[in-house]
């Protein structure tokens, strides 16, 4: 884990994801020299922001409990002076899309960038959010997942049934023209069909 590439990122205020990292164990390397907020994960969304005006105001629990979601964002962003600052978490495939979405406007008031990391696949409904990061160690969550690998298997299926096509086609031959082509039609549908549904692809 390059922790200088890390620090560049967040200098530009991207946001930076990382694939099964622990995120705490960069906390103590970049609180020196950002603001940072340790949330472990990201929900619950309230308990969090609460957390996170705290550590820049001090403001007591009890008067911030009192408040709903919008005041508190409303609240840790007017609370932010004039530095960035950085909100870590683990656990990014936990994000629902509400808590993304929010997650995301706090992004763009200009004054939050996030360092988080994810273990297992996520949502595509949070996918918008996941697109404003930077996927630090990206060849190891390929190489680990296999998700650069390209899927040729429709390729395949659909050759073959065009294949089976043409075989009936011209075992056919002796029937009407209209007829035969509805026939094979029907037959390599059910032949693409069946592959796709042997192939797991159902």
């Amino acid at each position: 884990m390059n922790i200088i590439q890390i620090k560049n990122h967040l200098l530009r205020g991207e946001n930076v994801l990382l694939y099964n990292r622990n995120i705490s164990i960069c906390y103590p390397q970049l609180k020196d020299e950002f603001p940072c907020i340790l949330l472990g994960e990201p929900l619950p969304l309230k308990f969090k922001l609460i957390k996170c005006i705290q550590k820049v105001s001090g403001d007591e629990f009890s008067s911030l409990e009192k408040m709903n979601i919008p005041q508190l964002r409303d609240t840790l962003v007017s609370k932010i002076k004039d530095e960035r600052m950085v909100i870590l978490f683990n656990q990014f495939e936990r994000l629902t899309k509400n808590s993304a979405d929010f997650y995301h406007s706090l992004h763009q008031s200009g004054k939050i960038v996030y360092m988080c990391s994810f273990q297992t696949n996520f949502k595509q409904e949070i996918y918008g959010f996941y697109q404003s990061f930077q996927l630090i160690n990206k060849e190891e969550y390929e190489s680990q997942t296999g998700k650069h690998d390209i899927n040729i298997s429709y390729a395949v299926y659909v050759f073959l049934g065009i294949v089976c096509f043409l075989i009936y086609l011209k075992i056919s031959m002796s029937a009407t023209m209209s007829s035969v082509l509805i026939g094979a039609t029907w037959f390599a549908l059910i032949i693409f069909r069946t592959l796709i549904y042997v192939g797991g692809r159902v």
